[in-house]
């Protein structure tokens, strides 16, 4: 049976120590602190499995340490450790198991923050349930996840760490700023399998969805978005609007099936309602964000796309920022344009 606990770092302790086989450490952060405090306890475990999400965005607001976690993975590489590292952009699960019989599982990030400063619940599991939880989250790692070597972990942080100190203090225009930083990685990590960027169609250059747009107000999310790309509320988000249009009407070209089911759903919003992507779209987006990752045009760059929206939509962004809500609205206008076009 499962024991809830407010977990400390000698509960993180405790998991550490007692594996005698393999180590599994599941969080989506990682600050130098945790990092810290798991090398201080590190045993002679002889297999370290340790599944993570990996962004510059995440690196340059501090949430997470790729260097300090990088320079720990060397120490234990030159051991008889071996380390096996997965990274997966859309995991929010934490979980800290020692071979397969003692965990713990919850809310805490690997940082101070999750085991000492904020509050934090874990479930302490042993026995049936932590073999339950190793085996779900090593099989989610080999389906998302995508390993990667020390050695290129290495490599990108070597290239990138001093841009990153240069850009702090943070700039409104992150998204853009990281952009290289961004493809590299996808790049390193095997997204981007399309090799030839998307062509975009001369009947959906961004101005004429504008002009449509201005004289369409009256449906839901038009005003919202035609303000935003006219940037009358002085919240710059003229970018957003210009990266989700594209990312928007490009994938519609590839998935056309969507169009008209999206037209029609725009009949049923209300001016005020934010359009909520239901799974079969969803799931066809981030399949398509995942294999045109790398993608850059004259009008349109996917890495800063990704680098406005939140993991639940294919990006890398965490907090607010209008980014989600943009491409949401998106979705149901575009379509409603394309059809009236007739473009295809």
């Amino acid at each position: 049976m499962a024991e809830i606990i407010q977990a400390t770092w000698e509960d993180f302790r405790q998991v550490v120590i007692s594996a005698t086989r393999e180590l599994t450490i599941c969080t989506p952060y990682f600050s130098t602190e945790g990092v810290n405090h798991f090398f201080d306890h590190m045993q002679a475990t002889p297999n370290l499995f340790f599944i993570t999400r990996l962004s510059p965005s995440d690196w340059l607001h501090g949430i997470s340490d790729p260097e300090a976690l990088t320079t720990l993975l060397e120490i234990l590489s030159e051991g008889s450790i071996i380390t096996s590292i997965h990274i997966h952009q859309r995991l929010h699960a934490k979980a800290y198991i020692a071979n397969d019989s003692l965990g713990l599982l919850g809310s805490a990030n690997l940082s101070s923050g999750g085991f000492e400063k904020n509050f934090e619940l874990m479930a302490r599991i042993e026995s049936e349930e932590a073999r339950k939880a190793h085996e779900i989250i090593h099989y989610e790692a080999s389906l998302n996840g995508r390993p990667i070597t020390v050695s290129a972990l290495r490599e990108w942080v070597d290239k990138n760490k001093r841009k990153i100190i240069r850009l702090r203090p943070v700039e409104n225009n992150e998204a853009e700023q990281l952009a290289e930083m961004q493809r590299e990685l996808d790049n390193m990590l095997g997204f981007g399998r399309h090799t030839t960027p998307v062509k975009q169609h001369l009947s959906l250059v961004m101005g004429k969805f504008v002009e449509w747009l201005k004289k369409n107000l009256n449906l839901s999310g038009a005003d919202v978005l035609y303000e935003r790309y006219q940037n009358t509320g002085g919240q710059n988000l003229t970018g957003h609007f210009k990266q989700s249009y594209y990312g928007v009407s490009n994938f519609l070209l590839e998935n056309k099936e969507h169009i008209q089911i999206l037209s029609l759903q725009l009949n049923s919003l209300k001016s005020s309602d934010v359009f909520q992507p239901g799974k079969d779209l969803l799931d066809a987006w981030l399949e398509y964000l995942d294999i045109h990752a790398t993608d850059k045009g004259d009008a349109y760059d996917y890495a800063i796309l990704r680098g406005i929206i939140p993991p639940n939509l294919g990006g890398t962004r965490l907090g607010g920022g209008g980014g989600s809500s943009t491409l949401k609205r998106m979705f149901p206008l575009v379509a409603r344009f394309i059809d009236e076009k007739g473009v295809l």
